[in-house]
């Protein structure tokens, strides 16, 4: 892929041309999107601009055979967030920024394209109500009802965390990308050194306590987005103590598949380290039990 991003660099049209290609075929509208943050990164967003419009007609023209808006939104947002990290340097204010993009994006998504949430909510809980031997027709119509809108909502949430996650992953990619190309290992320093201030660690908490305590499912699927800015932060804390003990590498694979497979134990651990890194600056801290 490195030598994808390389030849998309040689100019616009080099540019233009694989990000059209890559948005046209299936399931590769990700790379397309990564080099079109790649160029906001390197080259500014004029030029980025002017690649993004022309991938954007074959995501345009899917819009409007399928009526899926998805591409469409996770092209602009990560746009945006390119032009954001380009301008501003700073990560912890596009995890920030991602939450609220993921967020009007799944709003945006649920107002064009509903019924497909309607269609994932409906086959989620058939096949639940299968495995589990139930059978959902004994439920009273309001009961029904009810449980179709919870889970419908869920099914909204999950959507935004997935967004935020594909968005953080994009951005990254492109990230690497100009690391690799004109400043080697300047991502790995970027990513080593991701704390969230006091601040923001205590409003993305202050968020999470008023979703949950509120109990309002409206407010409670937020809740997998709104710990993204805390996982990441928390992931790249135990990136840099990986690197800064010389510990081998299979550490952080052990990680990343207990992040996948034991996600409900693993996320709230990494969020706690991340608000502790954010809090008492534990960088610092084992820097200085090192130096004793």
């Amino acid at each position: 892929m490195r030598a994808l991003a390389g030849f998309a660099m040689r100019g616009k049209r080099e540019a233009t041309g694989v990000a059209v290609v890559c948005a046209s075929l299936p399931f590769l509208h990700w790379l397309s999107i990564a080099i079109i943050s790649l160029v906001i990164l390197r080259k500014g967003p004029a030029e980025g601009a002017f690649v993004l419009l022309w991938s954007c007609l074959p995501v345009a023209m899917l819009l409007y055979l399928t009526g899926d808006p998805g591409p469409a939104i996770a092209f602009l947002g990560s746009a945006a967030l390119a032009w954001l990290l380009r301008v501003t340097v700073s990560w912890q204010l596009i995890l920030s920024a991602i939450v609220v993009v993921a967020a009007t994006g799944s709003v945006l998504f649920d107002f064009i394209s509903g019924s497909a949430f309607d269609q994932f909510t409906e086959l989620y809980l058939t096949v639940a109500d299968q495995a589990a031997g139930q059978n959902a027709v004994s439920l009273t119509t309001a009961e029904t009802d009810e449980r179709f809108a919870s889970m419908r909502s869920m099914m909204v949430g999950l959507f935004a965390m997935g967004q935020g996650v594909a968005l953080f992953a994009f951005l990254a990619l492109a990230r690497w990308w100009q690391s690799a190309l004109y400043n080697p290992g300047g991502f790995q320093q970027e990513m080593h050194q991701l704390r969230l201030s006091p601040i923001v660690a205590a409003g993305t908490l202050g968020l999470l306590l008023v979703c949950l305590a509120v109990g309002s499912i409206g407010l409670v699927r937020w809740v997998p987005l709104l710990m993204i800015p805390l996982v990441i932060a928390g992931v790249c804390f135990v990136h840099w103590l990986v690197a800064a003990r010389a510990m081998a590498g299979n550490w952080l694979v052990i990680l990343y598949i207990m992040l996948v497979l034991l996600a409900q134990l693993t996320h709230p651990i990494m969020a706690f380290i991340a608000l502790t890194d954010s809090w008492l600056d534990l960088r610092k801290r084992i820097r200085l039990d090192r130096e004793e």
